[in-house]
C-alpha cells in the first residue's frame, strides 16, 4: 500500500501517511486545541463583560458566561484524561498496530 500523498501538509500529520489512525489523532488534537482558545476568549470576554457593566443583569451574564467557558476547560480536560485512563494507545495512535 503506497502512502497518501497530500496536497497541503495537514498540522501533526507532515507530508505523506498511510495510516488512518494519523488523521485521527490529528484530527483530535486539533479539536483539543481549538476547543480550549474558544474557551478562554470566551472567558476573557466574560471578565471584560463583567469589568465594563454597571447593571446587575449584565454582571450575571459575564458570571454565567466565565462559569460556562470553566466548565467547558474542564470538560476538554476530562475527555482527554479519560481517553488516557482507557487505554494510553487511543492517544499515541497505536490502535490498530505499527504502520508500515
Amino acid at each position: 500500500m503506497e502512502p497518501i500523498q497530500l496536497l497541503e501538509n495537514i498540522p501533526g500529520i507532515g507530508e505523506s501517511t498511510q495510516c488512518i489512525e494519523t488523521y485521527i489523532k490529528a484530527g483530535f488534537n486539533i479539536f483539543l486545541g481549538v476547543a480550549s482558545v474558544i474557551a478562554i476568549v470566551q472567558f476573557a470576554f466574560g471578565g471584560l463583560m463583567y469589568m465594563m457593566s454597571e447593571a446587575v443583569t449584565s454582571k450575571e451574564e459575564a458570571k454565567h458566561r466565565m462559569t460556562s467557558s470553566v466548565w467547558g476547560i474542564l470538560l476538554i480536560l476530562a475527555s482527554y484524561i479519560i481517553l488516557y485512563q482507557i487505554n494510553p494507545d487511543i492517544l499515541t495512535t497505536n490502535i490498530f498496530g505499527s504502520c508500515t
